[in-house]
């Protein structure tokens, strides 16, 4: 298999994500962290902003 590495950084998550590519046929043979995991830390990313306190505000004249 004549492959190429690439890295590039994931949009939503901020990941770097490592791939093995076959040059041939554009197939991904190896992927860290998976598609899955990417998925998952999305979601997680997602609910933590959601559920975060907003910080207090307090004005002093």
């Amino acid at each position: 298999m004549n492959a190429q590495r690439s890295v590039e950084k994931d949009a939503q998550t901020g990941s770097l994500v490592y791939r093995l590519v076959d040059v041939a046929t554009g197939f991904v043979a190896v992927q860290t962290p998976s598609e899955s995991r990417l998925r998952l830390r999305a979601y997680i990313d997602g609910v933590t902003a959601q559920s975060a306190p907003e910080p207090a505000l307090e004005v002093t004249a």
